[in-house]
């Protein structure tokens, strides 16, 4: 593989954009086991009880890698 330095702008926006794909593949994923495991007995509300445990810094991992990846390719190009 080429050094960073050597990347297009347009490798580094589809590395970045891979990332962030995989990242909601995933969420879309879990979402579908989560909601799978969902079970409704007679008489329930549904799904009313079920609670997502989501942490503010969970949504930063999809974006803080392509931004880390594009600051790292400006530094390499620059200097």
């Amino acid at each position: 593989m080429p050094p960073l330095r050597d990347w297009s702008f347009a490798r580094v926006l589809l590395v970045s954009g891979a990332w962030i794909l995989v990242c909601i593949l995933a969420v879309v994923a879990w979402l579908f086991l989560q909601f799978r495991s969902v079970q409704v007995t007679s008489g329930s509300a549904g799904i009313g009880a079920v609670s997502f445990s989501i942490n503010v810094l969970l949504l930063l991992i999809p974006f803080a890698p392509p931004l880390v990846l594009i600051a790292a390719w400006l530094v390499a190009r620059w200097f």
